[in-house]
């Protein structure tokens, strides 16, 4: 009976010598899975931008990356290291009614405190102010917001809007 319940727990995963290996399989598949993200990532963020807009092709790779955004492991690869908040940001100034732009945002500042604030102050990763024109996440969800609030005919009275003030910065 003691030789079924091990055979058992064999099949089930669970080995006879308190999961060292199991552990060790763990470690090794998430640190497969981040490689393989650290690669993938920056392939969608290239397609992306070559994507045309309102497309099905932009609104999977969109998708996509709103899946790779959630877990709490590819929060700071995704928005930090691979640069997608800088990419996304910039999408969001051309294209303010996208949606999915707005939620992978958010689910990227979800819950990490090191990647919204350093998101938020457009910080990078080793905690200083970028001067290399990278929009600032803060700027994006403003200039968002203020063209979602305003009306159709306020915005035919303004006319277009620009993305930089007169003297060149944003």
């Amino acid at each position: 009976q003691q030789q079924q319940q091990q055979q058992q727990q064999q099949q089930a995963g669970g080995g006879t010598g308190g999961g060292g290996k199991s552990k060790q399989n763990d470690i090794s598949n998430i640190t497969n899975k981040q490689k393989s993200a650290g690669t993938l990532i920056p392939t969608l963020l290239t397609f992306l931008q070559r994507c045309p807009k309102d497309s099905s092709e932009q609104y999977l790779t969109l998708l996509v990356l709103n899946n790779l955004s959630i877990p709490m492991e590819n929060k700071c690869l995704v928005a930090l290291e691979c640069g997608a908040a800088n990419v996304l940001g910039r999408m969001l100034l051309e294209d303010v009614g996208c949606h999915l732009l707005v939620i992978i945002i958010v689910n990227l500042t979800f819950c990490d405190v090191h990647v919204r604030k350093s998101l938020l102050l457009g910080e990078g990763e080793s905690g200083d102010e970028d001067g290399d024109g990278e929009v600032q996440l803060i700027d994006c969800l403003a200039y968002a917001l203020m063209l979602s609030s305003i009306t159709t005919d306020q915005l035919s009275t303004l006319g277009p809007i620009p993305l930089h003030s007169p003297t060149g910065t944003p």
